[in-house]
């Protein structure tokens, strides 16, 4: 069994390689598969009801290129 104490970061899921391209399922169908890309510089914001979304930034797209990405992801907790 694992201890949470407040203030701490726990790695819970996704990669932990440097410039991972996204996965991408299809547009608006929650999938456990689908993964955002690496990126710095996102959008990152929590709404009202928990839910938590990433915008762009700069990073890896899906084919594996560099470069400003316009992605938008929701992620319900």
């Amino acid at each position: 069994m694992w201890k949470y104490s407040a203030g701490e970061w726990i790695w819970v899921g996704g990669s932990n390689l440097n410039n991972q391209p996204g996965i991408y399922g299809t547009e608006g169908t929650p999938c456990p598969n689908d993964i955002p890309g690496a990126r710095g510089d996102a959008a990152l914001w929590k709404d009202s009801v928990g839910n938590i979304w990433i915008l762009g930034g700069f990073g890896i797209d899906y084919l594996g290129g560099g470069g400003l990405l316009d992605d938008l992801w929701k992620y319900e907790p």
